[in-house]
């Protein structure tokens, strides 16, 4: 936020952001900044556990490497971006089973990230035009649809295959993930037509609030916890 200050002031979102709006000084963010980093630091010697060490090292070391050089390369940013959520979610799974993970769910994961970075990039594009970020400019609103609509039928597809591992059919029952896939369908087709349709500066916003949308994630979720809470029957 501290690099991007000049720019996200010209942002439609981001111009509210507390260092933008001079809410929080540079030099008090810097502080707060490296008190979190001290404190995830002890967290990590509390836990003494050498992979998610390794992990959060990776983290914070792509976050400055994005913030001063990788943020400025067409589509290497929003990959950049995807990763961080694929890194967060990997931690988080660290204590799991193995065979509650696997390869194709952060694959899903990985392009569910990449479907609404390139929607938010188009509606970036769309609100800004000429005064867009250098990067932004490089985008078009024809190749971000064809990026939005791959992402979401590789997003499907990993999913799918997920669905089918055998290990998550005996640990949840045939194809009862597999059904799971029709929440993921509808918020994915349901999110990738209004970003067809919808032009204004409020775009994300039609999405977050959309009732489909939210119905959708709501009953996925519901289904998800019902499978979980079955299994310590």
């Amino acid at each position: 936020d501290i690099i991007d200050k000049n720019d996200d002031a010209k942002h439609f979102y981001k111009k509210n952001r507390p260092i933008t709006k001079e809410l929080i000084s540079i030099k008090n963010g810097i502080l707060i900044a490296i008190s979190f980093l001290f404190a995830a630091f002890i967290f990590i010697l509390i836990l003494n556990n050498n992979l998610i060490a390794i992990i959060c090292s990776t983290y914070v070391i792509l976050n400055i490497i994005y913030s001063f050089f990788l943020k400025k390369i067409f589509i290497i940013d929003t990959l950049t971006i995807s990763m961080f959520f694929l890194i967060r979610i990997y931690a988080g799974t660290v204590p799991l089973p193995d065979k509650t993970t696997s390869g194709y769910i952060f694959c899903a994961i990985f392009f569910l990230s990449l479907f609404f970075g390139f929607i938010k990039r188009k509606f970036e594009l769309l609100s800004n035009g000429d005064k867009a970020r250098k990067v932004l400019k490089q985008y078009s609103i024809k190749n971000l649809n064809y990026l939005i609509s791959i992402c979401a039928v590789l997003a499907l597809f990993y999913y799918y295959k997920y669905s089918q591992i055998g290990e998550i059919s005996i640990l949840f029952g045939q194809n009862t993930v597999l059904y799971s896939l029709i929440f993921i369908s509808v918020i994915l087709f349901r999110c990738l037509a209004i970003s067809n349709n919808i032009i204004t500066n409020d775009s994300l916003d039609e999405i977050l609030k959309d009732k489909v949308v939210s119905v959708s994630i709501l009953g996925y979720l519901i289904y998800i916890i019902i499978l979980i809470s079955n299994l310590t029957r």
